[in-house]
């Protein structure tokens, strides 16, 4: 799923513990039994762990979105040091319109590393993967994320994401 969609698959593993810790601890009156606190317990540990890696999947979007051009030291996609200015700006440009990804299933072709490296010393290492059914590129490590125009900014610099 790709965009809104994926934020609802998301909020789903983080709302679900909140409503059955609500729904255990609602009954007033009733006795609450060993099983009811070992599910509240697990229905905390998902909903810290669903928060969290949502958390980290927002933060590193944000880190795609927030790419400039012109703070590119270096990059280099599948080992292959992309120097044009131009191709470098194409290829920041198309990241930075990434969107969250929530993959149901694989389907995406032959991974591949994208290293960039900011004037201000971060760097910065993606795994990126072609996704043929979308005609895009799915950012798969180190959280998901889809970019439409990726694929096209690829093969403009002669790079075959495909392969």
């Amino acid at each position: 799923m790709i965009g809104g969609s994926a934020v609802l698959v998301w909020l789903m593993f983080v709302l679900f513990p909140v409503l059955t810790v609500a729904g255990i601890w609602g009954k007033r009156g009733r006795r609450i039994g060993p099983l009811s606190v070992l599910g509240t317990i697990l229905a905390v540990f998902i909903f810290v762990m669903a928060s969290y890696i949502f958390g980290r999947t927002l933060l590193y979007l944000h880190v795609l979105r927030s790419l400039k051009p012109g703070d590119v030291q270096s990059l280099a996609v599948d080992g292959i040091l992309v120097s044009d200015t131009e191709t470098q700006k194409a290829i920041i440009e198309a990241l930075s319109q990434s969107v969250l990804f929530f993959p149901q299933h694989g389907g995406w072709v032959r991974e591949f590393p994208l290293q960039i490296a900011l004037k201000s010393g971060v760097r910065y290492d993606f795994r990126m993967a072609a996704y043929p059914s979308r005609d895009g590129v799915v950012v798969v490590s180190p959280r998901y994320a889809f970019s439409p125009s990726l694929s096209g900014a690829l093969k403009k610099a002669n790079i075959n994401a495909s392969q």
